[in-house]
Protein backbone atom coordinates (compact mmCIF):
# COMPACT_ATOMS: atom_id res chain seq x y z
CA UNK A 1 0.00 0.00 0.00
CA UNK A 2 2.83 2.41 0.81
CA UNK A 3 4.62 1.47 -2.41
CA UNK A 4 1.49 2.03 -4.48
CA UNK A 5 0.71 5.41 -2.92
CA UNK A 6 4.31 6.60 -3.11
CA UNK A 7 4.83 5.61 -6.74
CA UNK A 8 1.46 6.90 -7.94
CA UNK A 9 1.92 10.30 -6.24
CA UNK A 10 5.31 10.98 -7.84
CA UNK A 11 4.96 12.16 -11.46
CA UNK A 12 6.11 9.73 -14.13
CA UNK A 13 8.57 12.23 -15.61
CA UNK A 14 10.25 12.53 -12.22
CA UNK A 15 10.63 8.73 -12.09
CA UNK A 16 12.41 8.86 -15.45
CA UNK A 17 14.84 11.47 -14.13
CA UNK A 18 15.40 9.62 -10.86
CA UNK A 19 16.14 6.31 -12.54
CA UNK A 20 18.24 7.94 -15.27
CA UNK A 21 20.39 9.98 -12.86
CA UNK A 22 20.64 7.67 -9.85
CA UNK A 23 21.19 4.35 -11.62
CA UNK A 24 22.92 5.94 -14.65
CA UNK A 25 21.09 3.83 -17.17
CA UNK A 26 20.82 4.67 -20.84
CA UNK A 27 17.80 6.77 -21.73
CA UNK A 28 15.81 3.90 -23.25
CA UNK A 29 16.45 1.60 -20.29
CA UNK A 30 15.57 4.38 -17.84
CA UNK A 31 12.31 5.07 -19.69
CA UNK A 32 11.30 1.42 -19.80
CA UNK A 33 12.20 0.91 -16.13
CA UNK A 34 10.31 4.00 -14.97
CA UNK A 35 7.20 3.07 -16.95
CA UNK A 36 7.40 -0.45 -15.50
CA UNK A 37 7.59 0.89 -11.94
CA UNK A 38 4.74 3.34 -12.52
CA UNK A 39 2.53 0.82 -14.35
CA UNK A 40 3.08 -1.90 -11.74
CA UNK A 41 1.75 0.41 -9.03
CA UNK A 42 -1.27 1.38 -11.12
CA UNK A 43 -1.99 -2.25 -12.00
CA UNK A 44 -1.72 -3.29 -8.35
CA UNK A 45 -4.32 -0.65 -7.48
CA UNK A 46 -6.65 -1.84 -10.25
CA UNK A 47 -6.39 -5.47 -9.12
CA UNK A 48 -6.93 -4.49 -5.46
CA UNK A 49 -10.03 -2.52 -6.38
CA UNK A 50 -11.39 -5.41 -8.43
CA UNK A 51 -10.86 -7.94 -5.67
CA UNK A 52 -12.42 -5.64 -3.07
CA UNK A 53 -15.53 -5.25 -5.22
CA UNK A 54 -16.38 -8.96 -4.88
CA UNK A 55 -19.18 -9.36 -2.36
CA UNK A 56 -18.40 -11.55 0.66
CA UNK A 57 -21.52 -13.55 -0.14
CA UNK A 58 -19.80 -14.91 -3.25
CA UNK A 59 -17.10 -16.48 -1.08
CA UNK A 60 -19.72 -17.86 1.30
CA UNK A 61 -21.58 -19.37 -1.67
CA UNK A 62 -18.41 -21.15 -2.75
CA UNK A 63 -17.84 -22.49 0.75
CA UNK A 64 -21.42 -23.75 0.90
CA UNK A 65 -20.79 -25.70 -2.31
CA UNK A 66 -17.74 -27.37 -0.76
CA UNK A 67 -15.05 -25.40 -2.63
CA UNK A 68 -11.67 -24.87 -0.99
CA UNK A 69 -9.98 -21.45 -1.04
CA UNK A 70 -8.08 -22.18 -4.26
CA UNK A 71 -11.24 -23.27 -6.07
CA UNK A 72 -13.13 -20.22 -4.80
CA UNK A 73 -10.45 -17.94 -6.20
CA UNK A 74 -10.18 -19.74 -9.55
CA UNK A 75 -13.88 -20.32 -10.24
CA UNK A 76 -15.66 -17.47 -8.44
CA UNK A 77 -13.43 -14.49 -7.63
CA UNK A 78 -10.97 -14.43 -10.53
CA UNK A 79 -13.43 -14.51 -13.47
Amino acid sequence: SIYVEFVRNVPNLLWIFIIFLVFQLKSTAAGITSFTVFTSAALAEIIRGGLNSIDHGQTEAGLSQGFNNKQIFIYIIFP
